[in-house]
C-alpha cells in the first residue's frame, strides 16, 4: 500500500511539474502578445509562480528519488 502511494504521490508531482513549466512557456507566449503594460505585469507574476512551482516540485520528486 505504501509504495502505491508513493507512486501516486510521484505521478501526481511530476503532472504538477509538467503542468507548470507548460503555464510557464505558455504564458511567456502570451507575453510577448500583451500589449497592457499593467496586465503584462500581472501576467509575468504568475509566470514566475509557474517557474517557482515547477522548480519546488522538482525538488520534490528528485528527493524522492522519482
Amino acid at each position: 500500500m505504501s509504495s502505491f502511494r508513493n507512486d501516486q504521490s510521484a505521478e501526481i508531482l511530476g503532472s504538477v511539474y509538467r503542468n507548470a513549466e507548460m503555464a510557464y512557456e505558455a504564458s511567456g507566449d502570451v507575453l510577448k502578445r500583451c500589449p497592457n503594460r499593467k496586465l503584462a505585469g500581472e501576467i509575468n507574476a504568475q509566470r514566475e509562480r509557474y517557474r517557482e512551482v515547477a522548480a519546488q516540485t522538482r525538488s520534490e520528486l528528485v528527493r524522492r528519488g522519482a
